[in-house]
């Protein structure tokens, strides 16, 4: 029985890390607060594995065969790939994976009625994995994870109703299919009101982020 001891979330703009030299000084210094404190609550918490949960940008599947979730089960996870690297302006990472506890997922997941679909080799990561790798600095502090990418592109796409219940089903496999013990963290990746590629891509609804923040 694994036991869910950090939880967290935050954005993972592009713009965080490609934009950051040109930024104004008080801005960088929220992004580095921020994010410096995700980051040490992360190395604090100990963690066998963190489960990151972000989006696939088009990025690692064909249009008509797109999973609505795929799971990272390589040993180890690299990025960013190469096609983003000019634009998100960050390091290169290397991070350890957890295969076994990837394969108990999607296991677990099926068990469940949700189908997790898994890829052995390296995804193809952009802002998703690598904005919250190199701002909380996942790969210095020696965190294994599994990323799981959600599709976000190819209609129809998981709607909220079906992903609390996706939620539901995997608090239940880690708590119950996981070795006891073992220390997981979940770390939700992605915006809230933004729709990149949408009629609304540069409107930040503040309103709606945090109703929806004030209900976690």
């Amino acid at each position: 029985m694994g036991d869910i001891v950090l939880s967290v979330a935050a954005s993972h703009a592009p713009g965080l890390a490609g934009l950051y030299p040109g930024a104004p000084e008080d801005t960088k210094a929220e992004v580095d607060k921020m994010y410096g404190t995700m980051g040490a609550e992360i190395a604090a918490a100990d963690l066998d594995v963190l489960i990151l949960v972000g989006n696939d940008h088009l990025a690692n599947s064909r249009v008509l065969e797109y999973p609505d979730f795929l799971v990272g089960m390589a040993a180890e996870h690299t990025g960013p790939y190469e096609w983003f690297k000019p634009w998100l302006n960050c390091r290169n990472y290397t991070l350890q994976g957890r295969p076994e506890v990837a394969e108990a997922l999607i296991s677990g997941m099926a068990r469940r009625g949700v189908q997790f679909f898994g890829r052995r080799e390296n995804l193809r990561y952009d802002d998703n994995l690598s904005i919250p790798t190199v701002l909380c600095d996942f790969d210095n502090n020696d965190v294994p994870v599994v990323p799981i990418l959600m599709n976000c592109n190819v209609p129809p796409v998981p709607d909220q109703r079906q992903c609390y219940a996706v939620g539901e089903a995997l608090g239940d496999v880690i708590r119950n299919d996981l070795p006891k013990g073992m220390r997981v963290g979940l770390f939700g990746s992605g915006g809230l009101s933004h729709e990149p590629g949408g009629k609304r891509y540069f409107f930040i609804d503040q309103d709606f982020d945090h109703w929806f923040m004030d209900m976690l």
